[in-house]
Formats: structure tokens, C-alpha cells, sequence
């Protein structure tokens, strides 16, 4: 498109390349499958080392044909998916214009009636012409002109806000399509047709004996098939990577992959934690351009829609102050797509000493603004000064929490406190808790340290859940910690601990009541080892508070602050946070 003309285009043109694309595609099918015929040989017939060298190089033929083939493919898919959405746009613009004419029209006309009735009004008043009771006409028609023209004027902006929309979704449609030229979603159809293991390990000799630049280059004409390179699991993943050399960290060919896929190798589970922390710092680069770039268009726009203007441009500058700590080195993420709602961050760098990996899960309504802001941080970070030579620590918000609203404005909640107690939720949530596990012990020096896992409130849930989902921790740590599961049952080979102030979570956990998670709570769990409730200066207040209204005022206000103090780095919560790290990291 251009800047001005969103309609840009003729889909006519864009469907003909699409279909012109399938035919191609279809005759290089053919191909492909003549190639596999020829590559194939009767190994009885013809062995010896010129059979092996030859039979070598038949994946890597086969893959340049495949890469054609899955080429051409996505090209016709992306064309005829551009094509539609083009049309579309071109058919409200369409419409956008000939209301924006006929607005202009109608604010032209009635410029010029007024005019006219200032000349009549002028004769009347200074000439003194016409008939009594003109000049009340002339008022009256003047203000159903000017409000007509304002009226025009209005519906003008409107139609000019609803161009600039289009121009914004135009862009992003473009956007799009250039990412989908480079799709790798048929990456496994891909790897399947060439023969899974030879071709995926082939691959990855092949990219290990390039130089970085050519690295880049083949990453960014075939990005379907470096993906497909690590695909699979989580171990065989890692046992790839390790294959292209081992560094002082990570090579030069895998920080130039890091550089040419970061938003692939930062989020796939047995990339190492250090490599997908790099790939990280390119995916927040990437994404402030995006940022600085829609932050633009939206100041460009002016005073229209105000109050939500308003609040978009504070929500891009929040997530870019957050973006620029992790460039900076400042956060460390672990994963980082902030459009599905998903940070990780790592406390601490893996090392032969490495002695306690840590997952932190928070509650109930966090969300990117708690890891923005780094409310949700304390816990891990004081468990971190602590254990700075021997601790790895994760921070992990995977997905939307309980009662927290998406980032674009939608929600599927159904009340905090229902969907904090609903079973499926957390199941769902566990699952994914369960594989980030399985990514974590792909590190052969994370998978021989000890693991706990703290919950606080919902969190525990979280963890719970995943433990349904085959997690297995060292320990596993309560901090008020909300419930589990009916399918969950306390691994013998785990220890579980619980530590809480009697806070409004504890109250609806008693017996008496049964209201959270069904009565199967930390508090109550056998499992689980606690002592009495921590006091906290709240809870002395409140009973040196005089006069019965204001003591119970005193004490729920209390409830409800105790539920956060045990998430909290506060100097009231050393000495719960002193237990747990000598008790359960000793």
C-alpha cells in the first residue's frame, strides 16, 4: 500500500498470481516425487563408500526440492489469503469515500447558504429591507445550517477516523502476509514427506558447517525447513543444538540462528536457557519497532476517541520501558510473546554449580503488567540474592491467569473466583506448566540440581495441576497456596510445604466452609508441612484496635493484606521467607 491509500492493489492480479502458483506448485509436486524416485537404489546392488557418498547426499537434494515445493505453497496460500483481505478493505473504503463525499458535499453547500443568509441577514438588519419577522427566520435557518454543517463535519472526522483504521489495518495485513511468506506451519508435513530423523539431522550438519552469513541467509530463504531442523522434543531438540559445536556459551552459527528466528528459538523447549535469552533481546528489539511504529499512527490521529487513545498509548509505552530492560540486559526472558500473554523470566545463569532450579508460579489476576512493573518478582528475586552462585530461578506467567483480561481487550472470565476454583482451567494450565518442565530438565546441568516449585494462591494450583500432568518436583512449596486438584495425589518422593498467614484465602479454605478447591487444600493436605500461621504487623494492629466495628474493620482489612505480605519481599515477610529458603533450599 501506499500511505495514504489503503485500497492500494488489484486482487484480481493478486488471485491470478495465486493461481498461477498452484499450477507451478502442482507440476513441482510431480517433480518432487520424480526426485525421490531417482534418488532411490537397490543398496544390494551397489554398496561400498561411493554408495554411502551418495546416498548422503539424497537428503539434501531431496530438501532443496522440498523447499520449492513448500515455497510455492505458501506463496499461493499467502496470495489468495492477501487477495481477499485487500478486497475487503477496498470495499470499505469504497464506502468510506463516498461518505466522506457526500460530508463534504453537504458542508460546502451549507457554507455557502450561510454565507448567503449573513448577506441577507446584513440587508435586513443594516439595510433595512424585508418584512417584519424575517430577521427570526433568518436566525432560525441560520441555526439548522450551522447545524447541519456540524453536524456534516462530525460524520467527516468519523469517516476520516474509519480511513485511518483501514490504513492501520492495511498495514498490518501487509504485515502479515510477509510474515506468511516465511510460515513454517506445514514445517512437520515438510520434514514427513523428506524422511523425519535423516533429513532433520542433516539439516542441522549442514547449518553447523556454514559461516554465520550464510546461516542468516539460508534461515531466511528457508525458514520452514530450519524449523523443521528442531523440530520433535524437548531432548531431541537439545541434543541438536549441542550437535552444531559447544562455546563458550553459544557459537557464532547458532547466534546467527538466534538472530534470524528469535521468536521460534526463544520459545522452543531444549534450546539452552542462555541461547533463548538472546533470541529473546531480538525479539524485543523486533517488537519496539512495532510499538514505536503503532505508536505513531495513534498520535498522528489527534483528538479522535480521546479516553481510549489515550489508554493504548500508555499500554505501548509501559510494555516498551519493559522491552527496553530486556535489550538491556535488565530482565532476562526465558519466552517472550506478549501477544498470547506469556513472559517467563530467569533469575541467575546455568552452571556446573547450579544445586536448586526454582519455579516461581504468582496468583490470581497477574498480568503483563505485573511482570512489566516486577510486583510479581519478589519472591524469586530475594530467593536469588540469596543463592546467586547455585540458584536458577523462573518467573513464570505462561498464558492468561485467572481474572485477568487479555491484552486485546477480550476475556473469557467468568469471575475471578469461579474461574480461580474451575478444575479445567488449571488441568489446561498444568499441561503447559508440565511442558516448560520438560524444556527446563533438557539442560543436563539443570536436570541434576534440585527442584521446587512455589505457588502463591492460584499459582499452587498451577503447579499442582501440573504435577497431574507428570511434573515431578523435589519440592513443592504453598504460599497461601489456593488448592489441587481431586485427580492430584502427593508424589512420595516430593516434599510439601505450606506457609501462610491466616489470610481471606484461609478463611474460605476452612472446613467449615469447603469453598476453595473443594476442601483439597495445602492447610489440610497431610502432605503437607506447615507450622502455625506467621503474624504479621497488621494482625498486631488490628488487635490493639479499640471498639468492636473498628476491629473487625481492622481485621479484614488485614485478610485481605496478608494475602499479599506472603507474596512480598516486605521486611514484615523476612521471617517467612527466612524458613522456607532453610528449609526447603538447604
Amino acid at each position: 500500500m501506499t500511505d495514504d491509500d489503503p485500497g492500494a492493489g488489484d486482487p484480481g492480479q493478486l488471485r491470478s498470481l495465486a493461481r498461477n502458483r498452484d499450477a507451478v506448485l502442482r507440476a513441482t509436486s510431480a517433480a518432487v516425487r520424480a526426485v525421490r524416485s531417482a534418488t532411490e537404489f537397490d543398496h544390494t546392488a551397489w554398496a561400498g563408500s561411493a554408495a554411502d557418498a551418495f546416498a548422503a547426499t539424497v537428503p539434501s537434494v531431496l530438501a532443496s526440492a522440498l523447499v520449492l515445493e513448500a515455497g510455492l505453497q505458501f506463496h499461493e496460500t499467502a496470495l489468495a489469503r492477501y487477495a481477499d483481505g485487500v478486497a475487503a478493505i477496498q470495499e470499505e473504503q469504497r464506502e468510506a469515500l463516498r461518505q466522506l463525499a457526500e460530508a463534504e458535499a453537504t458542508i460546502g453547500s451549507e457554507r455557502t447558504w450561510l454565507l448567503d443568509l449573513d448577506d441577507q441577514f446584513y440587508r435586513v438588519t443594516a439595510l433595512g429591507a424585508g418584512e417584519p419577522g424575517d430577521l427570526a427566520d433568518l436566525r432560525q435557518q441560520r441555526a439548522r445550517a450551522e447545524d447541519t454543517a456540524a453536524l456534516a463535519e462530525r460524520e467527516r472526522a468519523d469517516v476520516e477516523s474509519a480511513l485511518e483504521d483501514l490504513r492501520v489495518r492495511r498495514r498490518r495485513l501487509d504485515g502479515a502476509f510477509v510474515e506468511a511468506l516465511h510460515d513454517a506451519d506445514d514445517a512437520n508435513a515438510v520434514v514427513r514427506r523428506a524422511g523425519v530423523a535423516a533429513s532433520a539431522t542433516d539439516l542441522v550438519a549442514l547449518l553447523a558447517a556454514m559461516t554465520p552469513e550464510q546461516v542468516r541467509s539460508y534461515a531466511d530463504a528457508h525458514r520452514a525447513l530450519v524449523r523443521a531442523a528442531f523440530s520433535g522434543g524437548a531432548d531431541a531438540v537439545r541434543r541438536r543444538w549441542d550437535s552444531m559445536g559447544v562455546s563458550d556459551g553459544t557459537t557464532a552459527v547458532q547466534s546467527a540462528l538466534l538472530a534470524a528466528l528469535p521468536s521460534f528459538f526463544g520459545s522452543r523447549d531444549g534450546v539452552p536457557v542462555e541461547a533463548r535469552v538472546a533470541a529473546n533481546r531480538h525479539v524485543a528489539v523486533r517488537r519496539i519497532r512495532r510499538l514505536d511504529h503503532e505508536r505513531a499512527a495513534l498520535v498522528a490521529r489527534g483528538r479522535r476517541g480521546e479516553g481510549d487513545l489515550r489508554q493504548r498509548i500508555a499500554q505501548l509505552d509501559a510494555e516498551r520501558a519493559y522491552l527496553a530492560l530486556v535489550v538491556a540486559g535488565r530482565r532476562r526472558t526465558y519466552l517472550l510473546d506478549i501477544d498470547h500473554s506469556r513472559i517467563i523470566e530467569v533469575l541467575g545463569t546455568p552452571s556446573p554449580a547450579t544445586r536448586h532450579v526454582i519455579t516461581y508460579v504468582p496468583g490470581t489476576f497477574t498480568n503483563l503488567d505485573a511482570m512489566y512493573g516486577g510486583g510479581v518478582r519478589q519472591v524469586p528475586a530475594y530467593l536469588s540474592r540469596r543463592h546467586q552462585e547455585d540458584a536458577v530461578v523462573f518467573v513464570y506467567k505462561d498464558g492468561r491467569f485467572p481474572g485477568v483480561v487479555e491484552p486485546d481487550g477480550t476475556t473469557t472470565a467468568r469471575g475471578f473466583v469461579i474461574e480461580a476454583n474451575d478444575t479445567a482451567f488449571a488441568l489446561r494450565s498444568g499441561r503447559q506448566l508440565a511442558s516448560f518442565t520438560r524444556g527446563v530438565e533438557s539442560d543436563p546441568v539443570l536436570a541434576a540440581a534440585r527442584s521446587t516449585a512455589i505457588g502463591h494462591s492460584w499459582g499452587l494450583a498451577n503447579v499442582a495441576a501440573s504435577e497431574v500432568a507428570g511434573s515431578r518436583y523435589d519440592a513443592v512449596v504453598s504460599l497461601s497456596g489456593a488448592g489441587m486438584p481431586l485427580d492430584w495425589r502427593a508424589d512420595p518422593a516430593t516434599e510439601y510445604f505450606d506457609y501462610s498467614y491466616n489470610d481471606v484465602l484461609q478463611v474460605l479454605q476452612a472446613p467449615v466452609l469447603d469453598a476453595v478447591w473443594q476442601g483439597v487444600n495445602p492447610r489440610h493436605e497431610p502432605a503437607f508441612e506447615h507450622g502455625p500461621y506467621y503474624r504479621s504487623p497488621a494482625d498486631d494492629a488490628a488487635d490493639r484496635t479499640p471498639g468492636l466495628a473498628a476491629r473487625v474493620e481492622a481485621e479484614l482489612g488485614a485478610l485481605t493484606s496478608n494475602h499479599s505480605l506472603v507474596a512480598s519481599n516486605a521486611p514484615a515477610n523476612r521471617p517467612l521467607l527466612q524458613d522456607l529458603d532453610r528449609q526447603v533450599l538447604r
